[in-house]
């Protein structure tokens, strides 16, 4: 009887312990919205790929990054001034 109840408390021990988990997250970038004169915003383009989209108001361009900065599109020029403050873009394709 001792030789079971010491089993079942080993067990119990092991359980508790093994289901215990701890992570830590790890900040590799942080990025600021404007940066040496780009705005750059997320860019859902489907429902399941988000990108990001800056914007180069001095040049009337814009490029879309990947999440991980990879280049996807690059120096996509837009025919109205991106410096007026008043651009939206609802529709890239």
């Amino acid at each position: 009887m001792k030789k079971n109840l010491s089993i079942l408390y080993v067990f119990l021990i092991l359980l508790m312990v093994g289901t215990k988990a701890q992570s830590q997250i790890t900040l590799q970038h942080t990025i600021d919205s404007t940066l040496y004169g780009y705005t750059f915003y997320p860019a859902k383009i489907s429902n399941t790929e988000t990108k990001y989209v800056l914007l180069d108001t001095s040049a009337d361009t814009f490029d879309i990054y990947n999440l991980d900065f990879s280049p996807f599109m690059t120096n996509i020029s837009v025919p109205h001034p991106l410096n007026n403050g008043n651009s939206y873009f609802y529709y890239v394709l």
